[in-house]
């Protein structure tokens, strides 16, 4: 990831690209946590699994809304994108409450604060969208 959240010289479509990073890393992170807690706690994997439906839904908005940016977005890309980047706090917050409320095997709750890290950072991004 190139520009640093909130950098307003960097053009709509690498901003939007770095925010896509970010949402794809956070997923590969959910991936590890749910890896490393199958067999132990069935209902956190199914947890999880929930949370995935609004993280990919966000990564596919973001890869649509690159692939029409150039050195402007479409009227009302920006704010929807932001919308939705906001949306996804409540997703961060359930992951966190994942992590911290379940006997979680080793190395599971740092996937999944990995996972909202970039989640945040992604969110920081897309707020720095002219």
């Amino acid at each position: 990831m190139c520009a640093e959240a909130g950098d307003h010289t960097s053009k709509p479509k690498e901003v939007i690209s770095n925010a896509a990073a970010a949402i794809q890393l956070a997923k590969e992170y959910l991936n590890k946590a749910v890896e490393a807690t199958h067999g132990y706690d069935p209902e956190a994997v199914k947890q999880i699994g929930i949370d995935f439906g609004p993280i990919d839904a966000f990564l596919t908005e973001l890869t649509q809304a690159r692939d029409r940016a150039g050195d402007s977005l479409p009227t009302g890309t920006a704010e929807k994108l932001r919308m939705q980047a906001e949306a996804l706090h409540a997703v961060s917050e359930d992951i966190k409450r994942i992590a911290s409320d379940l006997a979680t095997p080793p190395g599971v709750g740092g996937y999944m604060e990995q996972s909202v890290t970039f989640i945040a950072q992604a969110a920081a991004f897309i707020r720095g969208l002219p």
